[in-house]
């Protein structure tokens, strides 16, 4: 006779319940794109720089910095590059470094892999006792230090390497992907896995390399590649064009054309949104210069306004110097405004209750005679 099964009771939702609440927000780890709890596959063929990006995002995420034109809060970051070796995920990082002013000392949220760090970077892999595939080993290992690190950004460069099993077959491809998905569930953030297009992927954009099912399990995808003209021409260059083939969650965002500028890739389009004489990459480290010159005038005994008038305006002070003459007033006040949007520079009040002034600071340092709480 056989023997009865015990089921537990469905769980079912019905709308009611929601009456006259408000929905939760969506949680992004990058504004519009990657949602927590989720898997994203960024795709691009080889050498078009898909892994300086990650480490780019990586370094954002720890700061809790602007990646290109998004924002990304500040969370852990973990990354295996199991196609680099640590000298060049080393030179890459001074050139990012340098870019977000900050020392490797202050990276202490972000925690990386190496090729030279690998005997055998797979994290899948398909045998005659498992034809379907199965974590290894290092599968766990690396789920356990990713969890107790308490990283919410994990970044896997690239499928080649860690997945040692068919691409092309879905019954292979779909328990691998659920590993990931779990494990961003797991750690309330997300996982970017990289991967190279295949030869059809590559020639309609699409990114795509065997099975549908990478594209059909992840929540979005990111495709970075040469713009067109570029191809056309067979000429080097060195824009991309960074495209949203995926979003389930989320508005599907034009492309985005960036480029590498010394070590680290930015928007086109920055010098026109901000306004201002100076090219792109000029632009943005005028950003860490001027940070640099406020933190070594505050600890002189200068402070700093973004009032226009004021005889302490940031944009005049810093223009006195001979040095800063190459950039125009409005240069200089249109990136400290777009600091203070960001949280790199931010308004202290300083002085009594009854008589205060407002200042202008990098976050990272505070006014002799600071009120409590402000800042």
């Amino acid at each position: 006779m056989p023997v009865a099964q015990i089921l537990q009771p469905l769980r079912t939702i019905s709308p009611i319940r929601w009456q006259g609440r408000q929905a939760p927000p969506r949680d992004w780890l990058i504004e519009g794109v990657v949602l927590r709890k989720t898997v994203s596959l960024f795709s691009g063929r080889g050498g078009v720089g898909k892994s300086l990006l990650m480490q780019q995002l990586m370094t954002a995420a720890a700061l809790g910095r602007q990646w290109l034109d998004r924002q990304v809060p500040p969370v852990r970051t973990f990354g295996i590059f199991a196609e680099d070796p640590e000298d060049e995920l080393w030179r890459r990082q001074e050139d990012i470094c340098r870019f977000y002013d900050v020392e490797h000392g202050d990276l202490e949220d972000v925690e990386l892999m190496s090729l030279d760090d690998l005997d055998n970077p797979s994290l899948y892999r398909v045998t005659k006792s498992e034809p379907n595939g199965a974590p290894t080993p290092l599968w766990f290992q690396i789920v356990n230090r990713i969890i107790d690190s308490g990283a919410q950004l994990v970044i896997l460069d690239n499928a080649a390497a860690i997945f040692e099993a068919n691409e092309n077959f879905k019954e292979h491809v779909r328990p691998f992907i659920g590993l990931l998905i779990k494990l961003a569930r797991d750690i309330d953030g997300a996982v970017i896995l990289l991967q190279h297009p295949g030869k059809d992927g590559e020639a309609d954009g699409s990114g795509l390399s065997g099975s549908r099912m990478w594209r059909n399990s992840v929540r979005s995808q990111m495709v970075l590649g040469i713009p067109k003209e570029a191809n056309d021409d067979e000429e080097p260059t060195d824009e991309r064009v960074l495209k949203f083939g995926k979003a389930n969650y989320g508005k599907r965002s034009a492309t985005l054309r960036i480029e590498w500028r010394d070590g680290v890739f930015v928007p086109c389009t920055l010098a026109g949104q901000q306004g201002g004489s100076l090219t792109n990459f000029d632009l943005l480290g005028l950003r860490g210069k001027i940070l640099t010159a406020m933190r070594k005038g505050i600890q002189r005994g200068e402070r700093y306004s973004l009032v226009r008038q004021a005889r302490n305006n940031v944009g005049a002070v810093l223009r006195q110097e001979r040095e800063w003459h190459r950039y125009t007033w409005a240069d200089i006040m249109g990136c400290c405004e777009a600091m203070v949007k960001d949280g790199r520079l931010i308004l202290a009040s300083v002085g009594t209750s009854a008589r205060s002034v407002t200042l202008v600071r990098p976050a990272d340092i505070a006014y002799s005679g600071e009120r409590k709480g402000d800042g």
